[in-house]
């Protein structure tokens, strides 16, 4: 597989059947490739399915499958109530994006903390004085226990 013109090929230390690692955007063929791959060996062999890309680490195979192309991550854009969410678990939490990530099936914590940066980071301030005098533990323990799916839009 030819790499693009912006990720070039870096020679890889480990001795293993790729010698060279491709940093960069995924092609629409690696992806395709990969979603076969789990299918055929499950989302946990990747070394096994590694092997089968060339250039990409296990690590890099892993993070692209349960970050980008898992059936089981939303796509769709934050929920108002998502963000309310995110606010009130970010004043309790702070920047632990995986217990955040927890309250929102479907959700990864990579998303969960480019949303933040990118979108809520500049509502925070205003709110965090008062996130923990309007949001009490118990009302937060309720709101964790909510079935899944009843943050959507």
């Amino acid at each position: 597989m030819k790499p693009s013109s912006s990720s070039s090929p870096r020679p890889n230390n480990n001795n293993n059947n790729n010698c060279y690692r491709i940093k960069g955007p995924w092609s629409a063929e690696e992806d395709r490739i990969l979603t076969w791959l789990v299918e055929a060996h499950g989302p946990r062999n990747w070394a096994l399915i590694s092997r089968h890309i060339k250039g990409r680490s296990a690590k890099s195979c892993r993070l692209r499958w349960c970050n980008q192309l898992s059936p089981a991550v939303e796509h769709r854009p934050f929920s108002t109530r998502e963000d309310e969410v995110i606010l009130h678990a970010h004043a309790r939490f702070g920047n632990k994006w995986a217990t955040i990530a927890r309250l929102l099936p479907g959700r990864t914590d990579n998303a969960v903390k480019n949303h933040w940066n990118a979108t809520l980071k500049r509502r925070a301030p205003q709110r965090r004085r008062f996130a923990t005098e309007r949001f009490e533990d118990d009302t937060f323990t309720a709101l964790t226990l909510a079935p899944p799916g009843s943050f959507g839009p």
